[in-house]
């Protein structure tokens, strides 16, 4: 069984007729299964990225600013992802992409799409061939266009002639937020932490095992109050230099929560790194096998306790370090761990 597919074909050779122009731009396309719309000039006075244009008045580059726009709102590239004459090595040779669509990947800004411009009309077999050697030296590309307003030939990096191109996905987009793993050793859980990178009072948890957001507010300020060593006992400072915002559920007693950050590495078999933050309750009865800090002459540090009949023993995650051995009298617990922010 065959299915019927109604199109409607209509041809024009430069400007188009009065019948065509009379049709909302937004419902013609110039190739079938295609996003582009026709081509639609534009007013200087509305050109983008004029900063990077050498010349406005170039027959090129009204041509150049309705493909910007088409990737722009058709295709949904933030115009910040859009670079103008980007550079190309070719051995000892450098020449300019006319647009190039970068897109963020793995922290990095690198090249997907390369589109090269004729002007209105002129023939573009000569910058189809000047687009392949472009991405042949440029392996992140993924997609390039050859256009001249009326004719648009897209290729894929095996250089074959495709459809379309993407629409920008969000994992194109820079990142606006820091992303952490917050631990939450109290109730055996870990959570995404993101913060936005503008306004850090703004915070995200993320289930990671759903992937959805959580509706509680993470609005619960908790004080850092200073460092802890991971290993050799140091300093205690309490000096309160910052804060950190928390989920009400992941401590017990606001009043008496504090955060450290971690200074040292004898932590890092039980998954606390340097540079992470510990959220630590102060309390003084404490469990075998909690992760406690202690402080020792006024020294703090930061360790697994065991009590082993009148002596403590404050054991490290890290097999080159010993174990600390002390007189229960000699040992202050000044509170237990009971979340990670990892950095």
């Amino acid at each position: 069984m065959t299915r019927a597919n109604e199109l409607l074909y209509m041809t024009f050779v430069k400007r188009p007729s009065k019948f065509i122009k009379e049709i909302d731009n937004q419902a013609l396309r110039m190739i079938k299964d295609a996003s582009f719309h026709p081509f639609q000039s534009i007013a200087i006075q509305d050109y983008r990225l004029t900063d990077k244009v050498v010349d406005g008045n170039a027959k090129e580059e009204v041509v150049r600013q309705w493909m910007m726009k088409e990737l722009t709102e058709t295709f949904g590239y933030p115009l910040e992802l859009l670079q103008l004459e980007y550079p190309v090595q070719q051995f000892s040779k450098r020449g300019y992409v006319d647009i190039a669509v970068t897109i963020e990947h793995k922290g990095e800004r690198i090249p997907y799409i390369f589109a090269e411009i004729k002007s209105f009309a002129s023939p573009i077999d000569e910058a189809m061939e000047q687009l392949k050697s472009y991405m042949m030296a440029s392996p992140h590309v993924r997609y390039g266009i050859v256009t001249n307003g009326i004719e648009v030939k897209i290729i894929d990096r095996n250089v074959e002639r495709v459809g379309d191109v993407p629409t920008c996905q969000p994992q194109f987009l820079p990142a606006t937020k820091k992303q952490h793993t917050y631990v939450d050793l109290h109730h055996q859980v870990s959570y995404r932490y993101l913060k936005d990178k503008e306004d850090e009072t703004i915070v995200e948890v993320v289930d990671p095992t759903t992937n959805l957001t959580l509706e509680s507010a993470v609005d619960l300020r908790i004080p850092i109050i200073g460092d802890v060593a991971a290993g050799i006992p140091t300093t205690a400072i309490e000096q309160y230099e910052d804060s950190v915002l928390l989920m009400e559920n992941w401590v017990i007693q606001p009043q008496h929560t504090f955060a450290l950050k971690v200074t040292g590495d004898s932590m890092i078999d039980a998954g606390i790194d340097k540079g992470d933050l510990v959220i630590v309750h102060q309390q003084e009865s404490i469990s075998n096998g909690d992760i406690v800090i202690a402080l020792i002459d006024q020294e703090a540090t930061m360790k697994k306790f065991m009590l082993m009949g009148s002596s403590i023993l404050l054991i490290s995650e890290k097999p080159n370090y010993e174990p600390i051995q002390m007189n229960a009298e000699d040992v202050m617990i000044n509170g237990k761990v009971i979340g990670v922010l990892k950095k």
